[in-house]
């Protein structure tokens, strides 16, 4: 059997992002502008990165087969 589920997860992806982007230029520059500038970079790359999942930020749908035991995120 296959359920789709459609999560609104209002905050979850954003905040997943922004811990990892904290974490990849922690320590890594000694200017804060530079660490900033590049946070920023990396921010926006991961949306594009994610975009073809996630719609309007928020919005993820998973495709759960219960016959494989696997899940998918499905594309939006």
């Amino acid at each position: 059997m296959k359920i789709r589920v459609t999560f609104r997860t209002p905050d979850a992806v954003e905040d997943a992002i922004l811990k990892e982007v904290t974490a990849a230029v922690s320590g890594r520059y000694n200017s804060e502008e530079d660490r900033i500038q590049e946070a920023g970079t990396l921010k926006r790359n991961a949306w594009r990165s994610i975009d073809r999942w996630v719609r309007h930020g928020e919005n993820l749908v998973v495709l759960f087969d219960t016959d494989t035991g696997t899940a998918e995120v499905v594309p939006k």
